[in-house]
């Protein structure tokens, strides 16, 4: 009987102990598990940032290689200098332009800016002009004589030109003193309005060297008999063919005034020699 108390205290006290333990180790369970826990979802929060971070420098380090990209597929831009220092002969710069050196000074400045700014295009251009015209045939002329060659004269000799004027008139003409009267209006010109004429009817207001004897086709003066309707025309000129028409005017101050008016509003159109 006393055993079996014993055991049965035992049994409860075993079962007491292991009740009280059994909270114990829950506790202590549960508090593991929430120290996992914890510890987990930190791991995770700081994996999360780890990530973010990651993220973020990577976002910064395209962003980077972009912003770096855009600026090498910008081009360059580089800042020119735009005039060029050059010397003019042995002119000492720090010597001021005085009464006394002026001429000097002027003639190297015009020989630097008209051949020394450009001396390797001159060069060119003179490797192409000897490739058709030899040095040796024009190294005899002066420089105003191989001009006038290449350009002609600018004074107009009015007598040459009326001596080397081909005259185109039908007999039958209604008026035929109006040859006359173009060659009065054509006497009463200055030389500015006699270049005018020259390159209303050629082209250019130079005469050739040998003048209009050379001119080829030879200056020509048409006078056509048609008539207009209302105002008189202005006289037209054939350049290719070196002509000019005068249309039938009704007086001397007619063909004068619409001659002039011709030659002046025209001249533009035309380039100059």
């Amino acid at each position: 009987s006393i055993s079996s108390s014993s055991s049965s205290s035992s049994v409860h006290h075993s079962t007491s102990s292991s009740l009280s333990a059994a909270p114990s180790t829950a506790t202590t369970t549960a508090t593991t598990t929430a120290t996992a826990s914890t510890a987990s979802s930190s791991t995770t929060q700081s994996a999360s940032s780890s990530a973010t971070s990651l993220v973020d420098r990577g976002s910064v380090s395209n962003a980077h290689s972009a912003v770096v990209t855009r600026k090498q597929l910008r081009p360059r831009v580089t800042t020119k200098t735009m005039y060029k220092v050059f010397k003019l002969g042995a002119y000492d710069p720090e010597q001021p332009v005085t009464e006394a050196n002026k001429w000097h000074f002027a003639q190297l400045f015009c020989q630097s800016r008209m051949y020394g700014a450009i001396r390797s295009q001159i060069n060119a251009f003179l490797r192409g002009f000897f490739d058709v015209i030899p040095s040796d045939l024009i190294s005899c002329f002066e420089p105003r004589e191989l001009e006038n060659l290449i350009c002609g004269f600018e004074r107009v000799d009015i007598e040459d030109l009326q001596k080397n004027t081909f005259i185109d008139i039908s007999p039958d003409h209604p008026r035929p003193e109006i040859v006359a009267w173009y060659w009065e209006a054509v006497s009463n010109f200055g030389q500015i309005d006699l270049s005018k004429l020259v390159q209303f009817v050629t082209g250019s207001s130079q005469v050739p060297v040998g003048g209009f004897a050379s001119l080829r086709p030879c200056f020509n003066v048409e006078f056509p008999c048609y008539a207009s309707d209302g105002d008189a025309p202005l006289p037209r000129s054939g350049t290719c063919f070196n002509t000019l028409y005068i249309p039938l005017y009704d007086s001397f101050a007619q063909l004068n005034e619409k001659l002039r008016y011709a030659i002046h509003e025209s001249s533009e159109h035309f380039g100059r020699c």
